[in-house]
């Protein structure tokens, strides 16, 4: 009799170290696939970073040359002016921050092309503009290339009247029916 109770205990000993080998087998290919979807991740982020920082070092490129040519002293002639404003619209156009991520999240909020419908319905709402134009110039956002989309909430834009300008920063929501919805956030005339 003891060695039946003895032989029972030892085939239920053996099935549970079966069966809990079994589970960690299992669990093993779990955590294996798991660090491989990990590490996939990884890999796509770290290329979301490399493409983010080159575009941050292009806007910051911009805004370098952009704050040297305010600064400096002596006015272009006209043709001057009219090259140096195709090279910075080529080069703003860069300056969309969003990402793939965000331009599907827009369309999927109604808009079909969201950079364009963003950028033109921020220029038809010159209102949002707390300065008054001088000379009778009149405030306003006239150029696309100078409304730079910084996400799905937030846009950074300059404006002006001619005369004088400045730059805004801007937190917008698209409703339900695709009316979008401003909000000043801040807003600076340069001196």
């Amino acid at each position: 009799m003891k060695r039946w109770g003895l032989a029972a205990l030892l085939f239920v000993i053996l099935g549970t170290l079966v069966v809990q080998s079994a589970r960690l087998i299992r669990y093993r290919g779990l955590a294996t696939s798991s660090i491989e979807q990990l590490r996939d991740d990884n890999a796509a982020l770290k290329a979301d970073v490399v493409r983010i920082s080159a575009q941050c070092d292009s806007i910051s490129a911009v805004c370098r040359e952009l704050q040297t040519w305010m600064a400096s002293p002596q006015k272009l002639a006209p043709g001057e002016k009219l090259w140096y404003d195709e090279a910075m619209r080529a080069r703003a156009e860069q300056a969309v921050l969003l990402t793939s991520a965000d331009v599907d999240e827009l369309k999927r909020d109604g808009l079909s092309d969201p950079v364009k419908q963003l950028r033109r319905d921020l220029m038809a709402h010159p209102e949002i503009i707390p300065f008054e134009g001088v000379l009778g110039g009149r405030m306003g956002f006239y150029r696309e290339y100078e409304i730079t989309l910084l996400n799905t909430s937030w846009v950074f834009a300059r404006f002006d009247d001619g005369h004088i300008d400045g730059f805004c920063w801007l937190e917008y929501v698209v409703a339900p029916d695709t009316t979008i919805h401003w909000t000043l956030k801040e807003a600076r005339l340069r001196q």
